[in-house]
């Protein structure tokens, strides 16, 4: 109501009564994908995430590279961003904000994700030489690779192939492997390192 001087008043205009929310909890915020600590040769990754609130999520702000001012800010019904442009190779660390219709922030956990998009160092096959005479088996060896990225894969760093098709992989510990069962004619051997 407005008052004059003399105790007149107006009561509002429409609506009447005024209603409104009280919202005095905070909002969740959490991260999906990429996991933490994983690496990607993808320079554009999508990144997914969810926010919740007990009235709504009004946006999600997406912070990367520990950067003050976000990426980008989503509508609080968004549950991915993906960067327009290319992510520079090497570590980046990510997380988002949710803000509910009260102005009340909460932040992600922050995870870190990794690209990666050169291959590994080049490397030497040792035995067998060319032209070599085999008797049924052959021992494989090679020099050891290197990834500055990502590093080799611990499991799968290096797959023996004969004749174009996979014959064994071995770990990242291992320059060596013992391909059985050769028969009898020429034949191509190639290792290969993963990272």
């Amino acid at each position: 109501r407005a008052y004059d001087n003399q105790g007149n008043y107006t009561e509002h205009t429409a609506p009447y009564p005024a209603s409104f929310n009280v919202d005095s909890a905070a909002p969740t915020a959490s991260l999906t994908a990429p996991a933490n600590l994983a690496c990607t040769s993808d320079t554009s990754p999508t990144f997914s995430f969810g926010a919740t609130d007990a009235n709504c999520v009004a946006r999600i702000a997406v912070y990367v590279d520990n950067m003050a001012i976000p990426v980008a800010v989503a509508a609080g019904t968004e549950t991915s961003w993906t960067p327009s442009g290319a992510l520079a190779e090497g570590t980046h660390t990510w997380r988002i904000d949710a803000i509910d219709g009260a102005g009340t922030v909460t932040s992600s956990a922050t995870r870190t994700v990794g690209i990666d998009t050169t291959a590994p160092a080049a490397f030497s096959l040792t035995t067998p030489t060319p032209a070599q005479t085999v008797r049924g088996f052959v021992a494989v060896n090679w020099s050891a690779s290197s990834d500055a990225g990502s590093g080799l894969a611990t499991a799968t760093a290096y797959t023996v192939y004969v004749d174009g098709a996979p014959a064994t992989t071995v770990g990242s510990a291992l320059t060596t492997a013992t391909i059985t069962g050769i028969t009898t004619g020429s034949h191509t051997v190639e290792v290969r390192a993963t990272d």
